[in-house]
């Protein structure tokens, strides 16, 4: 099912302030820097694989759930601190393997024995790739990307494991909670009206 610009911005506003959504909440309700926000990522890229972007402005665009999935990491991201640049970086790079594992995810995380985590490991811009531990990605550039391949997380055996994993001197890790989110999504996007088509 496709959905409008307008239902992702809502639905990650469900996401990331529950309390202040409600079902048929008009847009104009959700903060303005919020949607600046998911608009700017849509702008740079990310939101949608390039293979389904429209490519031109008055075409109509359809967004579907793994598309808001990947506008949600970048936002949370975004609110650990991290530059918009460097975030958009990480989600076009790795784009493909994060999206083949948000698809393999519950859509609800309602009774989730653990919650599921993502967890992005920027490499330190200013020190010299360390000669041991992990190496960061190439881009398709040639230069070196700021982060080293995402993992994922889903029970506490698996976070222990990486808890040993992550204390390389030249890194460190954000977490990203993306179980909730991705459950959030899937129970607010068909709440938020049919599709209409029209200019996005």
């Amino acid at each position: 099912m496709g959905y409008q610009r307008a239902q992702i911005i809502l639905s990650l506003w469900a996401a990331f302030a529950p309390r202040s959504w409600a079902p048929g909440m008009p847009l104009k309700n959700v903060p303005k820097v919020f949607v600046r926000r998911v608009r700017n990522f849509l702008d740079r890229g990310v939101g949608i694989t390039a293979d389904r972007r429209a490519g031109q402005k008055g075409v109509f665009q359809e967004y579907d759930v793994e598309d808001a999935v990947e506008l949600g990491v970048g936002l949370s991201l975004q609110n650990a601190g991290m530059p918009q640049s460097e975030i958009v970086r990480f989600l076009l790079v790795f784009q493909q393997v994060n999206r083949a594992h948000i698809r393999t995810m519950p859509t609800s995380s309602v009774n989730a024995e653990f919650p599921k985590f993502l967890i992005v490991t920027p490499h330190a811009i200013s020190e010299t790739i360390r000669q041991f531990g992990p190496q960061p990605e190439l881009n398709a550039w040639g230069g070196a990307v700021a982060f080293f391949e995402p993992k994922f997380v889903a029970t506490k055996e698996e976070w222990k494991s990486l808890a040993e994993e992550i204390g390389w001197p030249s890194a460190a890790s954000i977490v990203v909670e993306i179980g909730d989110q991705v459950s959030s999504l899937h129970s607010t996007l068909p709440q938020s009206g049919a599709l209409q088509r029209g200019r996005q």
